[in-house]
């Protein structure tokens, strides 16, 4: 909607903006509404785009507020803004860390290492990172998914026709970068490479 003045100046703002704030025409608009109408449209356009966003996928409090900004809007309307999605639960870093955690594990068999430092990038912070991980990352689990994941690198592998020392090194590196501790990497190169008698 388009507000005109009588100096010929014209402010566009969104329909819902004028509802809110019950403008209509020939209504005399103050200075400070004025001022405060530039504000919440700013704010107005702002949450649509956060909404575009998470509507392709979640996202964290902190991943959200950087992509907004590269949008050139103004940091402290991005940051209220947020703020306002964060207390109406529509942005929640924990549901966003165990999505993103229980994905990894379910398609990636990313380790808890990786995990965490996944989501410590996407700005989660250490106290949800540390709930997220003790829940989902069991023992036996951890280790079977490593297991799984040496087993499908080894097939990948044995094409190079890598001596046994030199195949156990680069599954051990391997699991490592995807975020399982030396134990949980060296328990499982040692179950696939189990038919050979060379332990780590």
């Amino acid at each position: 909607m388009i507000v005109l003045f009588d100096e010929g100046d014209k402010l566009i703002l969104s329909y819902e903006v004028c509802v809110r704030n019950g403008l209509r025409k020939d209504k005399e608009i103050s200075r400070s509404l004025f001022d405060s109408l530039l504000v919440e449209n700013q704010k107005y356009h702002i949450k649509q785009k956060a909404f575009t966003l998470i509507g392709r996928r979640l996202h964290s409090s902190r991943e959200l507020e950087i992509k907004l900004r590269q949008k050139k809007y103004d940091a402290h309307l991005v940051s209220s803004v947020i703020e306002e999605l964060v207390q109406n639960s529509i942005i929640d870093d924990k549901k966003f860390a165990e999505e993103f955690a229980e994905e990894k594990i379910r398609l990636k068999l990313w380790g808890n290492k990786k995990i965490e430092s996944e989501l410590i990038k996407r700005g989660i912070s250490r106290q949800i990172v540390n709930q997220v991980v003790s829940d989902l990352f069991a023992e036996k689990e951890s280790l079977a998914n490593a297991g799984s994941l040496a087993a499908r690198k080894l097939k990948q592998l044995r094409v190079r026709d890598y001596d046994d020392l030199i195949l156990r090194q680069k599954l051990l590196n391997f699991l490592i970068q995807r975020g399982y501790d030396y134990d949980e990497a060296k328990n499982a190169v040692n179950t696939v490479m189990s038919s050979k008698d060379i332990n780590l």
